[in-house]
C-alpha cells in the first residue's frame, strides 16, 4: 500500500503544479499581449549553462479575421423566394399542435390526427444555397437553374464575424532536454506561486 500512497501523492503534487504552470502560463500570456502587435514572431530562447541563448521555439500574435457568415433571418421571405423559383426544395415536415397530455395520450394510440404537416424548406438546399453566397461574395450561380445572381436570396443576410488575436508557441523537438535543463538549474524566471 506504500507504493500506492507515494503514486497517490505524486499525483495530487503534479496537479497543483500543472494548477500553477497553468496560472503562471496566463499570467506570462497576458504580459505579452501588452508588448506586442498582431503579427508579430518572437523567438523564444533560455540561457544555456554558460549563459548562451539557446533557441526553444517562437511565439506568434495571429492576426484576428473577420469572416462573413450567412444565414437566413427571414424566414417568411426566404422560403417565398424558394416557393417562386425553386418549388421543389422543399420537405413535409411534422408538427406537434396538441398540448402535451393530448400528444402523450395520442402518441399511445398512435393518433395521426393531431400531427399537422406542413411545408418546409429542405436543410440541404438551404445549407447549399447559404454555402454558395458564403464563398461566391455576392456572385453566386443558382443551384437549380444555373443562373448567375449578384443579389443575395430574399431572407439572408450576412454577419460578420470577429476573432481576436491568438498566441501560438511552436516548440523545437530538442526544447523538452532543455528547458527541463534550464528548469533545474532554475535559470527560466518563471515564478509559481502557491
Amino acid at each position: 500500500m506504500a507504493e500506492a500512497d507515494d503514486v497517490a501523492a505524486r499525483i495530487a503534487a503534479l496537479a497543483v503544479v500543472a494548477k500553477m504552470v497553468a496560472e503562471a502560463d496566463t499570467r506570462e500570456r497576458a504580459r505579452l499581449l501588452e508588448l506586442i502587435r498582431p503579427g508579430a514572431r518572437v523567438p523564444a530562447e533560455i540561457a544555456g549553462p554558460d549563459g548562451t541563448l539557446q533557441a526553444i521555439g517562437a511565439v506568434t500574435l495571429s492576426e484576428g479575421k473577420s469572416t462573413r457568415v450567412y444565414e437566413v433571418d427571414d424566414e417568411e421571405a426566404f422560403t417565398a423566394w424558394v416557393e417562386a423559383a425553386h418549388p421543389t426544395e422543399f420537405t413535409a415536415v411534422d408538427r406537434v399542435v396538441g398540448t402535451a397530455a393530448q400528444v402523450v395520450a395520442a402518441l399511445r394510440r398512435a393518433a395521426p390526427e393531431l400531427l399537422e404537416t406542413r411545408r418546409e424548406v429542405r436543410q440541404a438546399f438551404r445549407r447549399t444555397v447559404l454555402h454558395d453566397v458564403q464563398y461566391a461574395e455576392w456572385m453566386w450561380v443558382d443551384p437549380t437553374t444555373g443562373e448567375v445572381l449578384d443579389t443575395l436570396p430574399p431572407g439572408v443576410v450576412y454577419k460578420v464575424q470577429s476573432t481576436a488575436p491568438r498566441l501560438m508557441c511552436k516548440t523545437k523537438a530538442d526544447a523538452p532536454a532543455i528547458v527541463a535543463a534550464g528548469w533545474k538549474a532554475q535559470r527560466l524566471g518563471i515564478e509559481l506561486r502557491a
